[in-house]
């Protein structure tokens, strides 16, 4: 079962090839807006804003490299068995030692009585 064509969200569906293109248009628009702040005009005229305009600069430039990781994540051809498969043992292994923990205090709960 992989993941290639529909993620379910209540009512909407959307495949996958939608969410990467809405990813996609996001970059380029970052890209965009990234290149339009480094137009002179827009220039800072003031430390306030120059320190303003590094924090945008910096939010794009992070936002934009995880624009770049979901792409290459949506991209992969997921295995859901492989990933429910992790989720069970991962859950499995936390009930095991909720049970050890259950045992020990029974034990200690029963030498105080």
């Amino acid at each position: 079962m992989l993941l290639r064509k529909v993620f379910k969200e209540g009512k909407n569906t959307l495949s996958v090839e939608n969410y990467i293109l809405k990813i996609e248009r996001s970059y380029k628009k970052n890209l965009e807006l990234k290149k339009r702040l480094n137009n002179y005009a827009f220039e800072p005229r003031t430390y306030a804003l120059h320190q303003e305009l590094d924090k945008i600069k910096l939010r794009l430039e992070l936002l934009q490299i995880s624009h770049l990781k979901l792409i290459n994540t949506l991209k992969k051809p997921i295995n859901f068995i492989e990933v429910y498969e992790q989720k069970v043992n991962k859950q499995l292994a936390e009930s095991r030692l909720l049970d050890s923990y259950v045992k020990d205090y029974v034990i200690a709960s029963k030498k105080t009585s």
